[in-house]
């Protein structure tokens, strides 16, 4: 805001706008583990619609975890990826992004990756 004619354009807009009584409401951000909950619980519900009641099929699907650790700062950003299994099967992936994020985002880009390498491994 050092330029003196970007502040005189802002001033006139503000000016202008005012009649229309615009606000500005900024958009939340939404958290990995709301997303992650989200499609849980719409796989759920698909899941039901097709097989029946919840307690009938969540015992015979055996049960994978997803583990995402982050870390981002001016050097770059980097995530960790565990897959583990059932029966103990571990699968550890490391990422190194090109591209400035922060802790939020980096963690994003990891959870929809560990999603990809799961569908690449065929896990269900």
């Amino acid at each position: 805001m050092s330029n003196h004619s970007m502040i005189w354009r802002l001033k006139t807009w503000a000016i202008e706008l005012s009649e229309f009584e615009i606000t500005y409401i900024p958009r939340t951000s939404i958290k990995v583990q709301a997303l992650a909950d989200f499609i849980v619980k719409c796989a759920a519900r698909v899941l039901e619609e097709v097989s029946g009641p919840r307690e009938d099929y969540v015992k015979e699907i055996p049960r994978w975890k997803l583990y995402v650790d982050e870390a981002s700062n001016e050097k770059g950003s980097t995530a960790g990826i565990l897959i583990e299994g059932p029966e103990g099967e571990m699968f550890e992936y490391t990422l190194r992004f090109s591209f400035k994020a922060t802790n939020n985002q980096v963690e994003h880009e990891a959870m929809v990756t560990g999603l990809q390498i799961s569908q690449v491994l065929k896990i269900q």
